[in-house]
């Protein structure tokens, strides 16, 4: 378990496994209702998914829904509450990424040697408007304001941005070392989420950015002379274990449609999911 100064700490969810999820569908397809839009997903599909993306396909967990199962063998729709654009962008990334050529790793262990690393990177923002006026705001009104002020955060979609005015106000920190590890990895100081929307009927707003694993020099593979740099080794961490980070920000949104002086407050929680995928590893 990381310290309180380090800049993320681990998740105690549970995790699955991959002969967890082989027992529970078999060998397989499963066909999935996200949403109202469709998928059929492989075994192989679903075991090479991040352990946090399962964990919000399946947050009762795989080996507990008995209905599952008998779905799989069946061949029956299992209905799943997530978006199925964000569920698009991660196969699409995840296929693109299998089919690139092979070569040396970065991750010193013999056997993830020569596979791809993904590095995964989710925020989950909440966030809680405060009325523009001391007056009781009826409940549609209030319904308006947040969808405005959703509209708002949906366009800041730099990744980096919260952190970044969480760093810069404590000088030197454990937030800047986090930015500074992933922009060394994979990821741009500059980089914009790769999937950003507002979750149905809810004042929360998810975002996914996955980005290769590459060395210093920004190339995929290993150092020359297969040295493993520093940093691959701090990810490794985080391979099949999510970390997540939490924080509180406190913004005033200006140009916010149906407000008089067009400024509004808004509290929000930021929680950061942070993993490491290998591809071709059961």
């Amino acid at each position: 378990m990381a310290t309180s100064s380090s800049p993320i700490t681990q998740v105690s969810a549970t995790q699955y496994r991959p002969n967890a999820i082989e027992s529970t569908i078999g060998s397989g397809n499963l066909f999935m209702d996200l949403r109202g839009e469709q998928f059929e997903i492989s075994r192989d599909e679903l075991m090479s998914l991040p352990e946090s993306v399962l964990l919000c396909l399946f947050p009762n967990g795989m080996m507990l829904d008995a209905a599952l199962h008998g779905a799989a063998e069946q061949g029956e729709m299992v209905h799943v509450d997530f978006d199925p654009e964000c569920l698009k962008y991660i196969l699409d990334f995840f296929h693109a990424t299998a089919q690139q050529p092979a070569g040396s790793s970065l991750l010193s262990l013999p056997s993830l040697q020569g596979k791809p690393a993904i590095i995964v990177l989710r925020e989950d923002l909440d966030f809680y408007v405060i009325p523009p006026t001391s007056e009781p705001v009826p409940q549609e009104e209030m319904f308006a304001l947040k969808r405005a002020c959703a509209a708002h955060l949906l366009e800041q979609d730099s990744i980096f941005a919260g952190l970044k005015m969480k760093a810069t106000s404590q000088g030197v920190s454990a937030e800047q070392h986090l930015i500074d590890m992933l922009c060394s990895s994979g990821f741009g100081q500059d980089d914009d989420w790769g999937h950003r929307a507002l979750e149905p009927r809810k004042a929360c707003i998810s975002s996914v950015a996955l980005a290769g694993l590459k060395d210093q020099s920004g190339a995929v593979g290993a150092t020359p002379g297969g040295i493993v740099t520093s940093t691959a080794q701090k990810l490794l961490l985080f391979w099949r274990k999510p970390a997540r980070k939490c924080w509180w920000d406190g913004l005033e949104l200006e140009g916010v449609e149906g407000v008089k002086n067009g400024r509004v407050k808004v509290w929000i929680r930021r929680v950061w999911t942070l993993e490491l995928s290998v591809l071709g590893v059961k």
